[in-house]
């Protein structure tokens, strides 16, 4: 019990490693564990659309399987009040399918709420960018889930 403890004590302090469990939980196709990192009534801002986590859930049962996910991050900013922090970053992800490897990315931001000693996400903002569009001075280090 005691390495849980510890564990969840490690998790509330790395509010953008909830950003990281997220696309973890997406790529391992995890609904449950999506629905536990954000707030009730979390709001997606996708591609001029409004989403919520379970039109999130649906759009990804929808994608053609078998497929694995590669998540890779670069943060840019921080900014905390009190028990609400909002971050920016980078995103990138590579797909590969049998068939093909893909490579896509996007500039995210998300608002995270302190809730039961985790960090929630309650919104994203969501804007797709081009592979070549990012500064070449972005460095991305890939996400590895360790459960």
């Amino acid at each position: 019990s005691l390495m849980l403890f510890s564990t969840s004590q490690a998790f509330s302090k790395e509010p953008f490693n909830s950003v990281q469990e997220l696309f973890a939980a997406m790529s391992a196709f995890d609904y449950s564990k999506m629905k536990t990192i954000v707030t009730d009534d979390f709001q997606l801002l996708e591609a001029g659309e409004v989403w919520n986590i379970d039109t999130l859930i649906n759009v990804i049962k929808t994608v053609d399987k078998p497929y694995k996910r590669q998540n890779y991050f670069n943060l840019i900013k921080v900014v905390t009040y009190n028990n609400m922090i909002w971050l920016s970053y980078w995103n990138k992800a590579i797909i590969i399918k049998p068939n093909e490897t893909s490579e896509r990315a996007w500039l995210e931001s998300v608002v995270l709420f302190h809730e039961n000693d985790t960090w929630k996400l309650q919104m994203m903002h969501s804007t797709r960018v081009l592979i070549e569009n990012i500064p070449k001075e972005v460095i991305f280090e890939e996400y590895v889930n360790n459960r």
